[in-house]
C-alpha cells in the first residue's frame, strides 16, 4: 500500500486554501507591555502585579481560565498555600 504524501506544490495550494475571512474569526488587537494588579476582588491582602507582554503571542497574558481556577484555589484551599513560595524563572535567564 502506498503512502500519500503532498508535494511542495500540493502543500501549497492546500495552506492557500485554508484562508478564513476576518468576519468569521476577527484578527487579534496586538498590545504591548502592560502590567496587572490582581486582588481577585479583595481575596488578597496585597493585590499581585502581574506583568503581560504579548510581544511573542498569547502566552504572556492573563488567561479567563486560569483566573477562575486561581479564584476557585483562593476561595477553597486557602490554608494549603499558607507559608509557600514559587520562583518562575525568566525564560531568559541562563545559569552560567
Amino acid at each position: 500500500m502506498m503512502e500519500a504524501s503532498n508535494s511542495p506544490d500540493q502543500q501549497s495550494v492546500l495552506s492557500e486554501s485554508i484562508l478564513v475571512s476576518e468576519s468569521l474569526v476577527p484578527a487579534r488587537d496586538l498590545k504591548g507591555v502592560g502590567h496587572a494588579e490582581i486582588s481577585f476582588d479583595g481575596l488578597l491582602k496585597d493585590p499581585l502585579i502581574i506583568k503581560e507582554d504579548l510581544k511573542e503571542g498569547c502566552g504572556g497574558q492573563l488567561w479567563p481560565a486560569g483566573m477562575v481556577l486561581a479564584r476557585y484555589l483562593l476561595l477553597q484551599h486557602r490554608s494549603d498555600f499558607n507559608n509557600k513560595t514559587m520562583f518562575v524563572r525568566h525564560p531568559s535567564f541562563s545559569e552560567s
